[in-house]
């Protein structure tokens, strides 16, 4: 019973990748018929067709590989046409999620360098110090190996107590709580939901009816915020008010939101917050970067030196002799 189910849902499953949405996107309104398009880019036409056929919109067959991707798509497509969904998807993948992954990919090389530190080290302390001590080597260089050992291993037991914290608070959706205490995950949380709003906002929709569907997300901060801000709205509270109480927002994003909703150019207010948090999220990341580089290159040089005098000591032995 429980393999027919499985097969079932197989069958009715249309996985679309990212080089395949950006072909089909790139074909429409070429005077393509929707029919050739899907059979030229999706490697299951086939599938795509029939739901097709029995009147299925495309916003319900598509599913993406892209988690991300295809949570964007499914909420724009809900008061969007395929295209403009679309339009809408890529820039929000492009624009709002790749400020994380820039950070990401910032992060590798100085952890790396970080790591292949603390590895060097628990090697010069196993198979390096022993011999150091049976050479009756100055007794201050083997102590500075041992307390370079003992920060790592602080430092890694930091990063373990705030990683288990993290996933803790994460698994029972508590992580609203981190959020609420750290200037910086505001950052991080508001500037996507300034890009996110910003760009809704260029749909045409009321400022109202932004947050409406925006409430309707499958995105937790995102769709709590939303939802403070439109239940606050039909009550009659004024938006203002409604933002500075919420807890999960940056304070200069209401100054520019306040100052867009005045002159008439709120959406171009609010791109204008995001860049500039973006740029000062990136700065961040860069001093942290910065930070373990040059503790991490001051423990290589270190490690350099140690190296240097082991390599010696059997000439010194020699010269003695």
């Amino acid at each position: 019973m429980t393999d027919l189910s499985l097969t079932s849902k197989l069958n009715t499953t249309c996985l679309i990748y990212d080089n395949e949405i950006q072909q089909f996107y790139c074909l429409l309104d070429h005077g393509i018929s929707i029919t050739m398009m899907i059979e030229l880019c999706f490697r299951n036409h086939e599938a795509i067709l029939k739901q097709l056929q029995q009147g299925k919109p495309l916003s319900e067959i598509f599913l993406f590989k892209n988690k991300r991707f295809n949570q964007y798509f499914k909420f724009y497509s809900s008061f969007l046409s395929i295209k403009d969904s679309l339009k809408n998807t890529f820039y929000m993948v492009e624009n709002s999620d790749g400020l994380i992954q820039d950070c990401f990919k910032k992060m590798i090389y100085p952890l790396f360098i970080f790591i292949f530190c603390f590895v060097m080290i628990l090697f010069l302390n196993d198979a390096i110090l022993p011999y150091m001590e049976f050479m009756n080597t100055n007794q201050s260089d083997v102590n500075v190996l041992f307390i370079m050992k003992y920060i790592f291993y602080l430092i890694f037991f930091f990063l373990i107590v705030l990683s288990s914290l993290c996933l803790i608070l994460y698994k029972t959706n508590s992580l609203s709580i981190l959020i609420k205490k750290s200037q910086f995950m505001k950052m991080i949380v508001t500037h996507q939901f300034s890009f996110l709003l910003a760009n809704v906002i260029d749909t045409g929709l009321t400022t109202k009816t932004c947050f409406e569907y925006l409430h309707t997300l499958n995105s937790s901060f995102i769709r709590l915020i939303s939802e403070d801000i439109f239940n606050g709205l039909k009550k009659g509270q004024n938006i203002i008010s409604i933002l500075n109480e919420n807890e999960f927002l940056d304070k200069d994003f209401i100054k520019y939101f306040q100052t867009g909703s005045l002159n008439a150019s709120l959406s171009e207010l609010l791109k204008v917050y995001a860049q500039q948090t973006s740029l000062k999220i990136k700065r961040i990341i860069q001093k942290a970067t910065t930070g373990i580089q040059i503790f991490s290159y001051a423990c290589v040089g270190m490690i350099a030196i140690y190296v240097y005098q082991v390599m010696l000591y059997p000439l010194n032995m020699l010269s003695g002799m």
